[in-house]
């Protein structure tokens, strides 16, 4: 019988070259020291769960048939494409291993509806999918005035009705040329507005009995004066040389005062009429000179 004493490992010489010391270490564990001062330990079922084996203990366990240290949950023969590791309910023990993946070298299909998928192939981690032709359906909402996304079948039919090159902001200019090169439609000026106002209108210039009296053509074509003292009477603002244009004057009492009237008014053969003391005379004007040349004639007097 071979009695072994338990030693510190410290207390132990490294062994002669090609040789090693079996001792017992002071934690009564078999061990041995090589002829450079490493030391191993050897396992026995009353060494397992001892301090020494702390770090490994929850992984190893000893085999009950001839007390070999062994992985927990291991077998003589695991087989093929095993590894060691935890269960889905995390018991320890051989697990099938995962077959071996490829990546994909294709072109990553378009944006469609949601699979699963059948290739075997991986996605490389930098793969970007193409939108592709998309038909209809909820991939995107519809738009609204405040986020972007399909047009609605209402907003389709809204734009379809506008017409070709219709805009929202159009000038005055353009919407009196547009108007005005429709059929039967004429330009009405501001000029044609003061002709169509002068043709209506009436003046009555009161009773006026000192300095001038200007009749403006442009003013009314119809204008009344009532003459309370001596006055001149003159006239203005007839249209362009070319133009034919007319007035009627309604003169009360001219004939009581001293009127002294334009010399461009031309009362023909018979000369200037005697004008009413009390009452009205009918005046008519007319001129196709711009009023270089007026001629005049009484259309009725003593009203």
């Amino acid at each position: 019988m071979i009695r072994l004493v338990k030693t510190a490992a410290a207390a132990i010489a490294n062994a002669a070259a090609g040789k090693v010391w079996f001792f017992i270490n002071d934690s009564g564990v078999p061990a041995t020291k090589d002829e450079n001062g490493n030391v191993n330990r050897f396992a026995t079922e009353a060494s397992v769960g001892s301090a020494i084996f702390a770090e490994v203990k929850n992984s190893i366990e000893v085999d009950s048939a001839d007390d070999d240290l062994q992985l927990v949950g291991d077998t003589p023969s695991p087989g093929n494409n095993k590894f060691y590791a935890t269960d889905g309910s995390g018991n320890r023990g051989w697990q099938d291993a995962p077959g071996a993946t490829s990546l994909e070298d294709d072109a990553p299909a378009a944006l469609g509806t949601a699979s699963a998928g059948t290739a075997a192939e991986a996605s490389r981690g930098d793969h970007v999918h193409p939108h592709g032709n998309q038909g209809r359906g909820s991939q995107h909402t519809n738009a609204t005035t405040g986020e972007a996304g399909f047009m609605s079948s209402t907003d389709k039919s809204k734009l379809n009705g506008i017409e070709s090159g219709a805009t929202a902001d159009q000038t005055g200019a353009e919407i009196k040329a547009a108007y005005e090169g429709e059929a039967d439609t004429n330009a009405y000026t501001d000029a044609d507005k003061a002709q169509v106002e002068q043709l209506t209108n009436y003046v009555d210039k009161g009773p006026v009995g000192t300095g001038t009296v200007t009749f403006d053509y442009s003013a009314a074509k119809v204008q009344r004066l009532q003459a309370s003292g001596d006055l001149t009477v003159a006239h203005s603002n007839w249209p362009t040389s070319g133009v034919p244009a007319d007035m009627e004057i309604v003169a009360v009492n001219w004939g009581a005062h001293t009127v002294t009237l334009p010399g461009s008014w031309n009362w023909g053969d018979a000369g200037a009429p005697t004008f009413s003391s009390s009452g009205r005379d009918r005046i008519i004007l007319r001129t196709d000179d711009g009023g270089t040349t007026v001629d005049a004639m009484m259309a009725g007097s003593g009203f």
